[in-house]
């Protein structure tokens, strides 16, 4: 080899292998409100649940089965933790599964608590919206008083999260959306519900 052009290949050689021995960059977001679900961002899931899930969210999580299928079969043990924690934001922090699968967990996980909340609340009676906005008027009625409890608070701040989250989309037409897809939501549920059982 020509002695003027070794240095060139040597640099080049050690370029591409400090290139190839970078981390792959996670990918980008595509859920609107998954970001609420990061820790160091203090939000809770009514925080994701104020945007409306859209076509493309639920064409996402489609997408996206198969691929955390072949990753929790990968990965049993984390899945298995994955399945079993109620904190959505542990959940959708970024582990072995979603990597592999090529997800971001923030984005899954909130797509399935959209899907959730319209499973749950779309066929509900308009009767449980009122009840909701009484008991939350009872709340803050006991709440004026000196040495209300604790726990008061946070029913109280939960309903009016709720009040809210299903305003906004009963305006944004998730309900009707819920219902015009309703076998489709279901199955995807029912199939990641299902992910670690096959």
């Amino acid at each position: 080899m020509n002695k003027l052009l070794l240095p060139v290949f040597v640099l080049a050689s050690l370029l591409i292998g400090a290139c190839s021995s970078q981390p792959e960059p996670e990918p980008e977001s595509q859920v609107s409100g998954a970001k609420w679900l990061d820790a160091a961002q203090g939000g809770n899931m009514y925080d994701v649940l104020a945007y409306p899930l859209t076509e493309d969210e639920l064409a996402y999580f489609e997408d996206a089965l198969p691929l955390l299928e072949q990753a929790a079969r990968k990965h049993p043990a984390i899945w298995s933790e994955i399945a079993y924690e109620e904190d959505p934001s542990v959940v959708a922090a970024q582990s072995r599964v979603w990597s592999d699968a090529g997800l971001l967990g923030q984005d899954v996980i909130a797509v399935n608590l959209k899907l959730t909340f319209l499973s749950e609340f779309a066929s509900a009676e308009e009767g449980m919206e009122r009840d909701m906005r009484e008991n939350l008027a009872w709340l803050e009625q006991r709440l004026e008083g000196e040495g209300a409890d604790a726990a008061l608070f946070e029913t109280a701040d939960s309903l009016r999260m709720i009040i809210g989250v299903i305003a906004v989309n009963r305006e944004a037409g998730s309900f009707q959306f819920y219902q015009e897809n309703q076998a489709r939501i279901e199955a995807a549920l029912d199939r990641f519900t299902s992910i670690g059982e096959q």
